[in-house]
């Protein structure tokens, strides 16, 4: 399938930063599951702090241009297929980004340019990667991040030095890095998961294998 629209987030509406508002959006509405969607460089999105409005926050794809900034707060946004950053996205405390949800194949990327640093930035939420993670620059989970299917690190070491990493799903899965640190590890045992890892692992305090051994 693909999307039915391409909703660009345009800043418009009465609060200019607000995922929640039509009139922030080049398609006159608030996107949907069907629709791409794409935050243009140096734009910043705040998706709404109150989950009880009627609009879910949700997207088919989405995408982040140059040091553009998309918050999270107190709610949770859903990524059906594949997720381009090119800037900023934080995830704060008792928010979730669900990326690939429909799309397992798909890949999320933090992709690095000559004009872009991008960063992930888990600020004690909840990251679920139900698709393949690639990831160019930084991650900074200091949360809960989990992931379904592969983790590539281009750079030299991935590290989660206050949170915890899943890996979930029953698949076996290929951590691509040097250099892979994390407060907690967490392995899934039903189904059973497999993770292999490149090159070094330095878990700092714990790792969960859930009695699987």
């Amino acid at each position: 399938a693909l999307p039915s629209l391409t909703c660009t987030f345009t800043g418009a509406g009465a609060v200019p930063t607000d995922w929640n508002i039509d009139a922030n959006w080049s398609c006159r509405r608030v996107p949907t599951i069907e629709d791409a969607v794409i935050i243009p460089d140096y734009t910043t999105v705040m998706v709404n702090e109150d989950p009880t409005t009627a609009n879910p926050r949700e997207a088919y794809s989405l995408t982040i241009g140059v040091k553009a900034i998309l918050n999270v707060k107190n709610n949770t946004l859903t990524i059906s297929e594949a997720t381009i950053n090119k800037g900023l996205i934080n995830i704060f405390k008792d928010a979730s980004i669900l990326f690939g949800l429909n799309f397992p194949d798909s890949t999320t990327k933090n992709e690095k340019t000559t004009t872009s640093k991008p960063s992930f930035n888990n600020l004690d939420g909840n990251m679920i990667f139900y698709n393949n993670f690639l990831n160019e620059y930084d991650f900074d989970n200091r949360g809960f991040a989990a992931f379904q299917r592969n983790l590539t690190q281009t750079i030299d070491s991935f590290s989660s030095k206050r949170g915890t990493i899943s890996f979930f799903g029953g698949y076996e899965q290929n951590v691509r890095t040097t250099y892979f640190s994390t407060h907690k590890l967490s392995i899934d045992k039903e189904p059973r998961t497999s993770v292999n890892i490149d090159d070094t692992l330095m878990a700092t305090q714990e790792i969960d294998l859930n009695e699987i051994y």
